[in-house]
């Protein structure tokens, strides 16, 4: 249902932005370079959470139960998915600035905001007191139960195959983004 949703969306938007775009407003040229460093944040933050073990992951509930699991980048946030996804969006509404990208990007914002405390709700009614040790050492905001002093940084944990393979993908979608899209990443 999510795959046909999305790509139901992607054909709206792709029908919208060729046909009917309607200018919001026009972004300043030097916001298309924080653009991309945002999004390569993004990339790495998604690639990050698809491959951690993480009990809000689907399927990973189970995990909850490690007392060793709040590791990693789920020290960080235990949504990291959703929050590159959040960015992501954020950024690709900023730079194109109508209304075709204001809908269809800010739907994955939505989901960003949106999702990480439904997820919790969802795994705190399933999990109930299992839940809780895990809660207290992460956070929904990134970086919020370290600085609360609940759970410190420790970047060994993430390594440096993960975040270079996410700067590939990332790399490999800059300069496919005209092949892929149809519209140049940069250099507009």
């Amino acid at each position: 249902a999510s795959l046909g949703c999305i790509i139901w969306l992607s054909v709206a938007f792709s029908r919208a932005s060729g046909a009917t775009l309607t200018v919001l407003w026009i972004p300043q040229p030097w916001w298309q370079q924080v653009a991309m460093a945002v999004t390569l944040v993004a990339f790495v933050l998604a690639v990050l959470g698809l491959t951690a073990k993480n009990p809000t992951s689907a399927g990973q509930a189970g995990l909850v139960d490690d007392p060793d699991i709040a590791k990693g980048i789920v020290r960080v946030t235990r949504h990291p998915f959703l929050f590159g996804a959040l960015l992501w969006a954020l950024t690709h509404i900023a730079v194109n600035g109508d209304v075709a990208s204001l809908i269809f990007f800010g739907t994955f914002a939505v989901l960003g905001v949106a999702g990480p405390p439904s997820i919790d709700a969802k795994r705190a009614r399933a999990l109930g007191p299992r839940w809780q040790p895990f809660a207290q050492k992460t956070s929904i905001v990134p970086f919020a139960a370290i600085v609360s002093g609940r759970n410190s940084l420790k970047l060994g944990e993430i390594g440096v195959v993960r975040p270079l393979a996410a700067v590939v993908i990332y790399l490999a979608f800059l300069f496919g983004h005209k092949w892929l899209f149809g519209v140049a990443a940069f250099g507009r």
